[in-house]
């Protein structure tokens, strides 16, 4: 979808500027949209727009912010981001093998942290033990379930690596070995620095 002057002025936004053939900006209050290329660098003037300003480009489905001088940083592609990842025994059971999560990594995601908060107490018919993965890459070696009982633990990535790269868009799982899971669910708060670029 894209605005249009018209359009804009229909929608209530104040402020509607028109930089160059087919290049429209609308504002309300200090959130920008946009159609066309280029940033809002002429609405108002650069000197003008407040420094924290955001600018939806939707053209491009970009969103970027104002960081003063007519600078403009996006914002969602690259930078620290982080998300959580939930094993839950009464979503994907627990037996031996891999248990894929409703999490995914973005391509050149460089994971840093992981930190394990348990929900509910992970049990096991033995001495069952848990890894963590994206894709076949290991994030987290191995260990046994009842490490995670201490509630909050911050774990140490693989190979005790600074960081791990995702070259490509993967799905985060855990391998169950040994023994199966018998109960309880951990959540996994991943860390990383998304260095797709723009």
């Amino acid at each position: 979808m894209s605005v249009t002057q018209t359009e804009a002025q229909k929608a209530g936004y104040g402020n509607i500027s028109r930089e160059a053939d087919d290049v429209y900006f609308a504002t309300i209050g200090n959130v920008y949209m946009g159609v066309g290329a280029g940033s809002p660098a002429g609405v108002g003037g650069t000197d003008t727009i407040p420094t924290g300003s955001t600018y939806y480009d939707q053209t491009a489905g970009k969103m970027y912010i104002h960081q003063g001088s007519g600078v403009w940083s996006l914002l969602g592609v690259s930078g620290i981001e982080s998300l959580t990842a939930k094993y839950d025994f009464a979503v994907g059971a627990g037996t031996i093998g891999d248990v894929l999560i409703d999490a995914y990594l973005p391509a050149g995601a460089l994971v840093t942290d992981i930190i394990a908060e348990e929900d509910d107490t992970l049990t096991s018919g033995g001495s069952a033990t848990i890894q963590l993965l994206v894709g076949t890459t290991s994030l987290v070696a191995a260990a046994a379930f009842d490490s995670y009982h201490a509630a909050i633990t911050a774990l140490t990535l693989q190979g005790s690596v600074a960081a791990i790269k995702s070259e490509t868009k993967q799905q985060i799982k855990v391998t169950i070995a040994v023994a199966g899971v018998t109960a309880g669910s951990v959540n996994y708060h991943i860390k990383y620095i998304n260095t797709a670029g723009v």
